[in-house]
């Protein structure tokens, strides 16, 4: 378990970015808890939010209104690879009846809202990501982890259109063309 949580502070430490926790415990009858804690890379001043759910299982309709989000859409569950529309997914393996790892997320779409949850015992974590950073980090349980679903919401945010590298030389040859006529006027 050190060994894992020391590779987990090796690529957080390498993706140049601190690390946000966040943690909830949640009880499911006859004094039994289970703690989740996630951590995200994420950029300085940006954090990471939790909240667990008792006695359900992870849902699209256990999970609707969490963050205040009201339509959340399963992207990937791990273990099932026909669970989810595949919007969002893990890029990492999840080992089910662990209690540590490593999670990656990979939302090509940009999504603005993005959400792990751990599913452990009757009870479940979910963490509202910070879709604009790096989505990857670790994640610990006080019991064997059952599955982790990734769920997102929102609107996609289109990515910058970045201006092509022949643009730069297009400007940069007509330039030169226009300093080129420029000396010959005054020759």
């Amino acid at each position: 378990m050190y060994l894992k949580a020391f590779c987990a502070a090796a690529v957080l430490a390498l993706a140049g970015g601190a690390a946000s926790a966040a943690t909830c415990t949640g009880s499911f009858g006859g004094g039994q808890t289970t703690t989740f804690t996630v951590n995200q890379t994420v950029p300085t001043g940006s954090s990471v939010s939790a909240a667990c759910v008792n006695n359900s299982n992870d849902s699209e309709g256990a999970v609707s209104g969490l963050f205040g989000i009201d339509t959340w859409m399963l992207g990937d569950k791990s273990g099932d690879e026909d669970d989810g529309d595949g919007m969002v997914f893990f890029t990492t393996e999840f080992s089910e009846g662990t209690t540590s790892g490593l999670w990656e997320i990979a939302n090509p779409d940009n999504y603005s809202s993005v959400m792990l949850v751990l599913k452990a015992g009757n009870t479940f974590g979910a963490f509202l990501l910070d879709s604009a950073a790096l989505m990857a980090g670790d994640w610990f349980t006080s019991r064997d982890l059952s599955h982790a679903s990734v769920y997102y919401g929102g609107e996609p945010t289109p990515a910058p259109v970045p201006l092509p590298a022949s643009a730069l030389l297009l400007l940069g040859g007509v330039g030169g063309l226009a300093a080129l006529r420029r000396r010959r006027k005054a020759a």
